[in-house]
């Protein structure tokens, strides 16, 4: 079993993308996200696994009754994962129990049924998602916490560490500001940008990076720290648009707490409105229509007998 790691411009994403053309079949390409799962020509890991979203425990996960994903699954020799950084600790756990379930005898007592696993990422960047502090505070007292790396099965799978120090890509300004970022260095003056001599600090650096630059085709998705200044922003953005404003409603089956919705209750839209895609589709050959993350432009809404998103355009920015 392999960790491969590094800063960013190391040529991780290059050493997957050649391991992938050189591999065999009996190996699969999978990540945590949908994006992250399209740039390894993959899929996510709960797609895969048929893992349900939520708390994943020995006790919650279900058995697969799908005879063609058993036997998927039993064929797979290698597992590549991409983006480690951010599956978190009882995911990372469940895949252990899931391939161990499925193994033959002889292997089940082995770290993931004996399947050899390959794991590629950079701690320094996304952590997992952890939506409340019930679920830390499960992460931390079965699993040991929230991050792949803290859980006995990374000691017991006894991954190779691989990490890669050349940066290959380019040197220049914004790359210094991601690996400043990356280690937390933000107060020394230390960044010379390529425009002047002044040397200044991190956040200094990014600052002058991103103002006075051309105007983009598309705005750019702004993200911010809390609800109420993303609805704030939201609202002062389709103000700008003129035309109906439509207000759908959402269904809701089951018991949830409002805070735990994915989006709000209440969907506001008008033609012309820029929105991002918070689930995955994929056609009947496989591949993925739409991903979580997905940004595109509202361009009809009409009457429907049943609740029905049409992907007409989808945009990369």
């Amino acid at each position: 079993n392999v960790f491969l790691t590094g800063e960013a411009g190391t040529g991780k994403s290059t050493i997957l993308r050649k391991f992938r053309e050189q591999c065999r079949k009996e190996c699969v390409f999978l990540a945590p996200t949908g994006i992250a799962a399209i740039n390894v020509a993959g899929s996510t890991l709960h797609s895969f696994f048929l893992l349900k979203p939520g708390l994943l425990t020995e006790d919650s996960l279900e058995d697969i009754n799908n005879k063609s994903k058993k036997a998927l699954i039993r064929k797979t020799r290698v597992i590549v994962i991409d983006e480690i950084s951010m599956v978190r600790s009882d995911i990372f756990n469940a895949i252990d129990l899931r391939l161990r379930s499925l193994a033959d005898f002889r292997h089940k007592d082995k770290p993931f049924g004996g399947k050899q696993i390959i794991l590629v990422g950079d701690f320094f960047q996304l952590p997992p998602v952890v939506k409340s502090g019930i679920e830390e505070e499960y992460l931390l007292r079965e699993l040991g916490g929230v991050y792949a790396f803290q859980t006995s099965l990374w000691q017991k799978a006894g991954f190779k560490s691989v990490f890669l120090k050349t940066v290959h890509r380019q040197q220049n300004d914004i790359l210094s500001i991601l690996n400043h970022l990356r280690h937390g260095d933000l107060e020394p003056n230390d960044i010379s940008l390529s425009d002047t001599t002044e040397q200044v600090n991190v956040l200094e650096a990014l600052t002058r990076s991103c103002v006075n630059q051309p105007n983009l085709e598309y705005d750019p998705v702004n993200l911010c720290t809390t609800n109420r200044e993303t609805q704030t922003l939201n609202a002062y953005h389709k103000g700008r648009i003129s035309g109906e404003n439509f207000i759908f409603k959402a269904t809701v089956s089951g018991k949830f707490q409002e805070r735990d919705y994915p989006t709000s209750a209440i969907l506001e839209l008008k033609i012309g409105a820029r929105v991002m895609l918070l689930n995955n589709k994929r056609t009947p050959d496989g591949e993925f229509e739409y991903v979580n993350g997905d940004v595109g432009v509202v361009e009809q809404i009409y009457n429907s007998s049943e609740p029905t998103v049409s992907i007409l355009l989808t945009l990369t920015v």
